[in-house]
Protein backbone atom coordinates (compact mmCIF):
# COMPACT_ATOMS: atom_id res chain seq x y z
CA UNK A 1 0.00 0.00 0.00
CA UNK A 2 2.96 2.32 0.50
CA UNK A 3 3.43 2.40 -3.29
CA UNK A 4 -0.16 3.41 -4.03
CA UNK A 5 -1.15 5.53 -1.03
CA UNK A 6 0.71 8.74 -0.31
CA UNK A 7 1.11 9.16 3.44
CA UNK A 8 0.43 5.49 4.23
CA UNK A 9 3.09 5.46 6.93
CA UNK A 10 1.35 8.37 8.69
CA UNK A 11 -2.05 6.66 8.92
CA UNK A 12 -3.24 4.93 12.07
CA UNK A 13 -4.48 1.33 11.99
CA UNK A 14 -8.13 2.22 11.38
CA UNK A 15 -7.32 4.62 8.54
CA UNK A 16 -4.98 2.07 6.95
CA UNK A 17 -7.75 -0.51 7.06
CA UNK A 18 -10.21 1.89 5.41
CA UNK A 19 -7.67 2.87 2.75
CA UNK A 20 -6.77 -0.77 1.98
CA UNK A 21 -10.45 -1.70 1.75
CA UNK A 22 -11.25 1.23 -0.54
CA UNK A 23 -8.29 0.44 -2.79
CA UNK A 24 -9.34 -3.21 -2.94
CA UNK A 25 -12.90 -2.34 -3.94
CA UNK A 26 -11.82 0.11 -6.65
CA UNK A 27 -8.97 -1.97 -8.11
CA UNK A 28 -10.44 -5.48 -8.43
CA UNK A 29 -8.84 -6.67 -5.15
CA UNK A 30 -5.37 -5.97 -6.52
CA UNK A 31 -3.91 -5.77 -3.01
CA UNK A 32 -5.63 -8.98 -1.81
CA UNK A 33 -7.56 -7.27 0.99
CA UNK A 34 -10.86 -8.98 0.21
CA UNK A 35 -9.21 -12.38 -0.40
CA UNK A 36 -7.44 -12.13 2.96
CA UNK A 37 -10.65 -11.09 4.69
CA UNK A 38 -12.55 -14.07 3.26
CA UNK A 39 -9.74 -16.49 4.19
CA UNK A 40 -9.74 -15.21 7.78
CA UNK A 41 -13.52 -15.45 7.92
CA UNK A 42 -13.44 -19.11 6.79
CA UNK A 43 -10.94 -19.95 9.55
CA UNK A 44 -12.95 -18.11 12.21
CA UNK A 45 -16.19 -19.83 11.17
CA UNK A 46 -14.63 -23.15 12.21
CA UNK A 47 -14.52 -21.88 15.80
CA UNK A 48 -18.14 -20.72 16.01
CA UNK A 49 -20.24 -22.97 18.19
CA UNK A 50 -23.88 -23.44 17.20
CA UNK A 51 -26.48 -22.18 19.65
CA UNK A 52 -27.93 -24.72 22.04
CA UNK A 53 -31.56 -24.84 23.05
CA UNK A 54 -30.47 -23.55 26.47
CA UNK A 55 -28.80 -20.50 24.85
CA UNK A 56 -31.94 -19.68 22.91
CA UNK A 57 -34.17 -20.02 25.96
CA UNK A 58 -31.82 -17.82 27.99
CA UNK A 59 -31.90 -15.04 25.40
CA UNK A 60 -35.68 -15.33 25.09
CA UNK A 61 -36.09 -15.17 28.88
CA UNK A 62 -33.94 -12.05 29.18
CA UNK A 63 -35.93 -10.29 26.45
CA UNK A 64 -39.29 -11.25 27.95
CA UNK A 65 -38.36 -10.45 31.54
CA UNK A 66 -36.61 -7.18 30.63
CA UNK A 67 -33.34 -8.14 32.34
Amino acid sequence: MIAVCAGWECLDTEDRNIEAFTYSMTHNDENGYWAGFKAAQRVLEKHVEPWTEEDIRSVWWHRVSGE
